[in-house]
């Protein structure tokens, strides 16, 4: 299953787009943009299956179940690894 993705730019939800490559950034509160961009996708069946191939690469490359995996390992090693020093010290 892919996705493309609409996102308002407040708060962290727009990291995880890429303006017209995998979905619109919708500047806060403007109706006008987010209406031009919904007839562009409706309108247009290529962005639709383009911007979603590009969504599932991008959750893949940064969002992956092994991806976070990794990074929360990247954060905490070291910090047992100093913990268990600081132990051995004593």
């Amino acid at each position: 299953m892919r996705f493309l993705i609409l996102v308002s730019n407040v708060g962290g939800s727009s990291e995880a787009v890429i303006d017209n490559h995998n979905g619109f950034v919708i500047p806060h509160r403007d109706s006008k943009y987010l209406s031009k961009c919904l007839i562009k996708l409706i309108d247009d069946k290529n962005l639709r299956i383009s911007m979603s191939k590009n969504s599932k690469k991008i959750f893949v490359e940064k969002f992956s179940y092994e991806i976070f995996y990794q990074k929360i390992l990247n954060i905490y090693n070291p910090l047992i690894l100093a913990n268990s020093n600081t132990y051995t010290n004593l």
